[in-house]
C-alpha cells in the first residue's frame, strides 16, 4: 500500500509513499512526522463513524481540529488531498447491493492496481466536502469533479462526458462519495443502467443496426480494460460479435470518435468501481491499531467491568481488562509468546473486587505488581498486548479473519526502555512479520521514533539475515520553508543505511 498527502498541515506534497512491513518515521520535533503517522488513526475514526463529510477530524483517537486547522495555511487554494495506491488483483468486494449486475463490470477484473486522489474542501466553518475523486489505473484516468452543491461532472482522460443530473452524496461511513441520479424530486443510487441508453445508442451507431439486449451484453462483457490499446482492440477487433468489430474497425485510436466511446462506456464502471475502492479503503483503515506516546501510568488496582474488551485502547488505559478477558488457553499462549520474545509476561489477577497487573520474569519464581517496577514496563506493555491480541490471538481463527490487513501505528515505543529491551522489541516485530509472511497476512508497523538503538538494531538484524532490506524503510522528515520534505533512506544488504544524513542523531555545536 502507498499513501500520500497534499496540504495536510505541513505536509505540502509528500507524493505516494510506499509503506513497508516496518516503516520508521524520524525527524526533529514539529517536522511533520506525527501528522503523517496520526493520519492513519484519523482515517480509521473516519471510516468507523457515520459522518456528514468524508473525514472525522476530531474523534476518539486523534484530534486534527477541523478542516481550517488541518489545511496547510501557506497556500491560497485551500484544499487537502489524500492519496492512495492499492492492490485489487482483479477482485472487488462491494458493500452496496446492486439489483442488476452489468456484464461490463466483468472488465473490472483487469484492474490490479489503482491510484486514488481524494480532494477535500470546505465551504463554511466546520464543514468538509469532497471536491474531486481522481482514479488512475491501466493508463485510464477518471476524474469526478464535485461542486459545493454536490453536483457532478465526470471526465475520462481529460474529456468531459457531459453526463447530467448526477450528485455525489456521502452515504454511510466511508471515504468515497456515492453517485446518485436526480430525476425531478427522486434520488436513485447509480448502477450500470445510468448509462444504458447512451451505450445502446452508441452500439447501434457503430453497428448500423439494432441488437438484442443479449447481444449488447455480449459486447459489453467482452471489453478489455487492461490498457487503452487493449480496450481499443476489444472494440475494433471484437471476436464475440464480429459484425460489431468489423463495423468499428475503421475507428482510429487517436480519434475524437474513440474518445467519445470511452466517455460513454467507461463511466458505467463507476458504481461498482467506487464501491469496491471505498470497501477496500474502509477495510484497510479499520485494521489500524494506534498506540499513542502518552500511555497511561500503571495503577496498583483497577476496577473490573463486565465488558468484553479485546483491543487495547490507544493510551493503554484498559490494559488490565484486556488481560483479564483472556481465556485460559489464550493466557497460556500469550505467556509462551512473551517469554520467547521478552523473558517476562504480564498477567491480570482478580482479587477482592479489584484487578492487578503482575509481571512474571523467566528466571524468578516471585511476581511483582507493575507499579513496583520501572516505568518502562507500563509503556511497553500496551504495545506488546495490542500486537498479540489483535493478530496472534486469532492465529487459529477462520481464514477470513486472518487475511485482513493489519496496520500498527506506534509513537515512540522506546519510551523509558533500556536499549537491550528495545532490541528485544525489534526481534519480536521481525518474528511477527515472518509469521505473517508464512500466513499471507499483510502486516505493517509504522513507528515514530527518536531512538538510534531501534535504527541500529534493525541494521544489525539485516546483517544477520533476520529480515530483508526490502521489508524496512526509514522516512526522514525535515521542515523546509515552512513545509515538510520527506526523504526515504534504505538499508543495504549489509545493514548499513544508504544516504543517511550525517550527524542526524548528534547535537549541532556550531
Amino acid at each position: 500500500m502507498k499513501i500520500g498527502f497534499r496540504n495536510l498541515r505541513s505536509l505540502k506534497d509528500t507524493g505516494l509513499i510506499d509503506i513497508k512491513p516496518i516503516t520508521f518515521l524520524l525527524g526533529q520535533n514539529s517536522s511533520g512526522k506525527s501528522t503523517f503517522l496520526r493520519s492513519f488513526p484519523l482515517l480509521r475514526q473516519s471510516v468507523e463513524t457515520k459522518t456528514k463529510g468524508p473525514i472525522l477530524w476530531y474523534g476518539g483517537l486523534v484530534d486534527f481540529g477541523d478542516f481550517n486547522t488541518a489545511v496547510f495555511d501557506k497556500v491560497s487554494d485551500k484544499f487537502i488531498e489524500f492519496q492512495f495506491e492499492i492492490e485489487f488483483n482483479g477482485k472487488f468486494d462491494a458493500k452496496k447491493y446492486f439489483r442488476n449486475y452489468a456484464p461490463i463490470w466483468d472488465g473490472i477484473r483487469f484492474i490490479n492496481n489503482c491510484q486514488i486522489y481524494l480532494t477535500l474542501k470546505s465551504i463554511k466553518e466546520y464543514t468538509t466536502y469532497t471536491s474531486s475523486v481522481r482514479l488512475v489505473f491501466n493508463g485510464f484516468e477518471i476524474k469526478i469533479e464535485i461542486n459545493n452543491d454536490q453536483r457532478v461532472e465526470i471526465f475520462i482522460d481529460g474529456i468531459n462526458t457531459n453526463i447530467e443530473n448526477l450528485l455525489a452524496l456521502q452515504i454511510g461511513n466511508g471515504l468515497i462519495p456515492t453517485l446518485v441520479i436526480q430525476n425531478k424530486e427522486r434520488l436513485t443510487i447509480t448502477d450500470y443502467n445510468f448509462q444504458r441508453n447512451e451505450i445502446n445508442q452508441l452500439i447501434k451507431k457503430i453497428s448500423k443496426r439494432n441488437y438484442t439486449e443479449n447481444t449488447i451484453n455480449q459486447i459489453l462483457g467482452s471489453l478489455i480494460f487492461s490498457s487503452n490499446e487493449a480496450f481499443y482492440n476489444s472494440i475494433t477487433q471484437n471476436q464475440i460479435v464480429k459484425l460489431f468489430g468489423k463495423n468499428a474497425s475503421n475507428i482510429k485510436i487517436d480519434s475524437q470518435e474513440f474518445q467519445n466511446i470511452k466517455c460513454v462506456i467507461i463511466p458505467s464502471l463507476l458504481p461498482l468501481l467506487l464501491d469496491g475502492i471505498d470497501t477496500k479503503l474502509s477495510d484497510v483503515f479499520k485494521s489500524v491499531y494506534y498506540v499513542a506516546p502518552l500511555r497511561a501510568t500503571a495503577e496498583r488496582y483497577y476496577r473490573p467491568q463486565e465488558l468484553n474488551v479485546d483491543e487495547v485502547d490507544f493510551q493503554g488505559k484498559n490494559l488490565a481488562l484486556v488481560l483479564a478477558n483472556l481465556t485460559d488457553t489464550e493466557k497460556s499462549r500469550f505467556k509462551e509468546w512473551c517469554l520467547e520474545n521478552f523473558d517476562f509476561y504480564p498477567e491480570a489477577n482478580i482479587k477482592g473486587g479489584n484487578i492487578s497487573i503482575y509481571m512474571n520474569f523467566k528466571d524468578e519464581s516471585s511476581k511483582h505488581n507493575i507499579t513496583d517496577l520501572g516505568f518502562g514496563f507500563s509503556q511497553i506493555l500496551p504495545v506488546i498486548v495490542q500486537i498479540w491480541t489483535s493478530l496472534l490471538k486469532s492465529a487459529r481463527a477462520s481464514s477470513r479473519n486472518r487475511l485482513n490487513d493489519k496496520i500498527y501505528v506506534i509513537e515512540q515505543p522506546e519510551l523509558h526502555l533500556h536499549p537491550k529491551l528495545q532490541g528485544k522489541l525489534v526481534d519480536s516485530l521481525i518474528g511477527v512479520i515472518n509469521y505473517c509472511n508464512e500466513q499471507k497476512i499483510n502486516v505493517k508497523f509504522i513507528i515514530e521514533t527518536h531512538s538510534e538503538t531501534l535504527i541500529n538494531s534493525i541494521g544489525n538484524r539485516i546483517y544477520f539475515n533476520k529480515i530483508e532490506p526490502k521489508e524496512v524503510s526509514v522516512l526522514i522528515f525535515n521542515r523546509v520553508d515552512d513545509f515538510t520534505k520527506v526523504d526515504e533512506v534504505k538499508y543495504e544488504e549489509n545493514g548499513v543505511l544508504k544516504n543517511w544524513p550525517y550527524g542526524f542523531f548528534e547535537e549541532d555545536l556550531n
